[in-house]
């Protein structure tokens, strides 16, 4: 075995770590648009009592566990940073550090095998494109993922020690209360790693609820039954098909995504996994249950499957390390030989991902939200509204967020104004504007002039044309006391049902 790794190969992994992972977190971005308006929006209202309500959480259909345990950063960091726009921050830097469990986790689960199992582990979770890009982002996806590796770390101890099951067990609750559709992969891997055994799944059961039930403190404090959202989202997402409005993918729509990021050396990554499956086969079954059970869903989208692409990184490190250990039995030249082929196969892979990743439409929404700090930190702002259209809204991209733009101010919305007579009338209850470009002669002959507009490095962006070329528009004058009350944002996406 390579007798490289010396005691401090941890720190320096988890440096590493976060080096790559702040580093990303600084450009000022959403992943997609639920890590703003089903996570940091809802947070938001648990602190400061506003925010812009999706139709998920007026039917009761998500959980309060992920805003809730945001709140107490966002929080803290607008208590810290006063009225600037780095209120946010401190949310980012816990997530960040949250999310080195997983590259430890990984450490920690293969290092019975060998230390340089564990730091191959340990560095392909640290230096993986996909863990980063996640690790400071505020989606059930990513802190599900991290919770469920931590699960996995006191699991994979366990054995007949019953206080490492239990514990296991509640972090198993726990990635189903950030990520319910991770159910499969967490009973799979609760009932595998009881080794059959009545008195070891007891304790990862009892676990589980306990986990489960911890989630739950959130919904009662926030007026609903504990674990409802569970029931609601079971009712409206698989019976009436709700989620299908947003879009609906073929069965094999994950297995070509893999193959369009990773391209041919996707496969060479995968017979890697494969060999290293065979060292840990309960989270390779836990990443074909994820990956299967998504697939059978209608509503698609890359990032659901994020837990079985961190055990595939997971298991080809480990896949790796067995395969370097076998070919260093032969001689120098072959060992020389095979270890740069895995490196540059490796390297492929990441950088193929990391590029797609960039390029993605998943990583959009600059402009919209250097528009938000800019409404921010404009002085003589009573009241604000949004233009949009139907197609944009339902689209998810919501113009407005209270959580970025933090003004203690009423925040009105109009559905394709050019086309209807309701702005004119409502428009002294707001003296500044965010809407596109294409609203702009419209504006200019209601008696706004044009503020400062932004753009999104995405402009191809099928999903993004309406919000392309965002604007602030103002007007002088006051606003009128909230009288319009039915254009109020939240009361336009109720009676849409968005």
């Amino acid at each position: 075995m390579i007798k490289v790794i010396n005691r401090n190969y941890v720190t320096v992994i988890i440096c590493i770590a976060l080096v790559l992972r702040i580093i990303l977190s600084i450009p000022d971005y959403w992943l997609v648009a639920d890590e703003v308006f089903q996570y940091i929006e809802p947070a938001y209202a648990l602190d400061f009592g506003r925010s812009i309500v999706t139709w998920e959480y007026r039917l009761g259909m998500r959980s309060y566990f992920l805003p809730g345990i945001l709140a107490p950063f966002v929080y803290i960091g607008k208590e810290f940073f006063g009225d600037t726009n780095y209120s946010l921050l401190t949310m980012r830097i816990f997530l960040v550090l949250f999310s080195t469990s997983i590259v430890y986790s990984s450490i920690y689960i293969s290092k019975n095998i060998s230390k340089t199992h564990a730091a191959l582990a340990g560095l392909a979770m640290a230096v993986s494109f996909e863990p980063i890009l996640f690790a400071s982002r505020a989606i059930s996806e990513g802190i599900g993922t991290n919770f469920f590796f931590i699960a996995c770390a006191f699991l994979e101890r366990s054995k007949n020690r019953r206080s490492l099951g239990l514990a296991g067990g509640i972090c198993l609750g726990l990635t189903l209360a950030a990520r319910l559709q991770y159910a499969p992969a967490a009973v799979l891997a609760g009932f595998f790693y009881s080794r059959l055994q009545v008195k070891n799944f007891a304790s990862i059961a009892a676990g589980g609820i306990i986990g489960l039930l911890s989630s739950g403190v959130f919904d009662v404090l926030h007026g609903q039954y504990p674990l409802q959202w569970m029931v609601e989202n079971y009712k409206y997402n698989l019976i009436l098909g709700r989620s299908s409005n947003f879009g609906v993918s073929p069965f094999a729509f994950y297995f070509s995504f893999l193959y369009d990021y990773g391209g041919p050396s996707l496969i060479f990554v995968t017979i890697l996994s494969a060999i290293g499956a065979r060292r840990f086969p309960v989270m390779a079954l836990a990443a074909i249950a994820t990956l299967l059970s998504h697939s059978l869903i209608g509503h698609k989208e890359p990032r659901f499957i994020f837990l079985s692409i961190s055990i595939g990184i997971f298991l080809a490190a480990i896949g790796t390390a067995d395969v370097l250990s076998f070919v260093l039995s032969y001689r120098r030249r072959v060992a020389i030989v095979a270890s740069v082929l895995l490196v540059a196969v490796w390297g492929v892979f990441s950088v193929n991902w990391a590029y797609a990743s960039v390029h993605d439409k998943r990583a959009t929404a600059f402009g919209l939200i250097r528009a938000w700090r800019e409404l921010h930190n404009e002085p003589n702002m009573c009241g604000l509204a949004s233009l949009t259209s139907h197609n944009d809204l339902k689209s998810g991209n919501t113009p407005t967020s209270y959580a970025y733009i933090d003004r203690d101010i009423p925040i009105y919305m109009f559905i394709d104004p050019d086309l209807t007579n309701e702005f004119s009338t409502q428009k002294t209850y707001f003296n500044v504007i965010l809407a596109g470009e294409k609203y702009k002669s419209f504006l200019l002959q209601e008696g706004y002039s044009l503020g400062q507009c932004v753009k999104t490095p995405s402009q191809q962006s099928p999903n993004f044309k309406g919000l392309l070329g965002l604007c602030i528009y103002k007007r002088s004058g006051e606003c009128k006391p909230d009288s319009g009350k039915q254009y109020l944002e939240n009361e336009v996406r109720n009676r849409m049902g968005m």
